[in-house]
């Protein structure tokens, strides 16, 4: 039984020594997890700078969205007035072509109202083109005509100036009349 004991004693031993060594192990062990364990003081600075990086895309998202809205209105006015232009250029070019009529030029008008892209613009200008008779120069012939010819040979006169005919009185009063004399 002593025997026992003794081959007992010693695997006890062993076992308490390897506990002993496990004990400390796992102590060195959580002393080093610790270590490996951030800081709280870390972990909030990291928070907060994760908040200001956060801030920063959300401020840059806002400003990206209000550029991308910018940027649609200004395409949206130039397309309308790149439309615009076209209506007006293609006018222009049946006003300037054409002898045209109050009422035509209105119907015409209204034709390139409807239109909404210069491709419409365009096709109305190419269909009303056809349609329109083109312009017939008239020119004024009031030189070629009788009013301004004589209508025949008249004799020369010679006018002379006669004192006799024109009385004194006559020519009295009107240099008077003129503010040539004071009258008397």
């Amino acid at each position: 039984m002593g025997d026992m004991n003794a081959d007992n004693a010693e695997p006890l031993a062993d076992d308490e020594i390897s506990l002993e060594e496990l004990l400390a192990e796992l102590e060195q062990e959580g002393l080093q997890e610790d270590d490996d364990e951030p800081n709280i003081d870390e972990l909030l600075s990291e928070l907060a700078q994760f908040r200001k990086e956060s801030e920063k895309a959300s401020n840059r998202d806002r400003q990206l969205t209000e550029a991308l809205k910018t940027i649609k209105s200004l395409k949206q006015d130039l397309t309308e007035i790149n439309l615009l232009n076209a209506k007006l250029l293609y006018v222009n070019k049946l006003m300037k072509e054409f002898n045209l009529a109050e009422s035509q030029v209105v119907n015409i008008m209204t034709a390139f109202d409807k239109a909404e892209t210069v491709s419409q613009a365009k096709l109305v200008y190419e269909t009303v083109l056809p349609n329109l008779s083109k312009k017939v120069k008239t020119t004024v012939n009031e030189n070629r005509g009788f009013a301004s010819r004589p209508a025949g040979i008249a004799p020369k006169k010679v006018i002379t100036e006669n004192t006799d005919v024109i009385s004194s009185e006559v020519v009295n009063r009107l240099q008077i009349l003129a503010g040539i004399k004071k009258p008397n």
